[in-house]
């Protein structure tokens, strides 16, 4: 992670819960969870182990460049020491557990993308790497995220989640604004 910037990924959840607006130029302080993803670049971290975080779960912080990170997943123990990840970064707000102790990461917001997830309904069980969503209409449905299927768009505000439009179920699949894509170049 030589290139003081990060790509940060903003749950619209997240941000119109606690995170208040965000438009391009603003300075803003989030602490950032490392979330694996294979087809991210490979990075150089230092893991350190955490105390005990919960039933079958594993956390480490992860440290590199100036940053620091929260890592954690449920049911497999992760490595210790110099890692080699791929993986990208999430943004949050909701604490009230060990990330609290984290610094925050400052930088500035250099370029803002709506994320438009593409859901298609299913039938059967939810794939335990799928993200979903469950809409009481029509009996009550559950569709799930389509991988790779995301649609981004550049905007210079991030818009008021509440303006966006009800979902059509009728057709079985529909897109929806699920965050944003934010580019920060760090501050020290």
């Amino acid at each position: 992670m030589s290139d003081p910037r990060l790509q940060v990924d903003v749950s619209e959840w997240e941000l119109a819960c606690c995170g208040g607006p965000l438009q391009s130029g603003d300075v803003v302080s989030w602490r950032l969870l490392f979330i694996e993803d294979a087809a991210a670049p490979e990075q150089l971290w230092t893991a350190t182990p955490v105390g005990d975080v919960g039933p079958e779960r594993t956390a480490r912080v992860l440290d590199g460049n100036g940053v620091q990170v929260a890592w954690t997943v449920r049911g497999r123990e992760l490595p210790t020491g110099i890692v080699r990840l791929r993986g990208r970064f999430t943004a949050t707000w909701h604490g009230g557990d060990w990330t609290d102790d984290l610094p925050p990461v400052r930088g500035r917001v250099e370029r803002i993308q709506l994320v438009r997830e593409l859901f298609e309904e299913t039938h059967g069980a939810v794939p335990d790497d799928h993200s979903s969503t469950w809409h009481a209409a029509g009996g009550g449905r559950t569709f799930i995220v389509v991988p790779g299927a995301e649609d981004l768009a550049d905007v210079e505000m991030a818009p008021d989640p509440t303006d966006e439009p009800e979902p059509d179920l009728r057709s079985g699949t529909y897109r929806q604004l699920t965050g944003y894509r934010v580019d920060l170049q760090l501050l020290g």
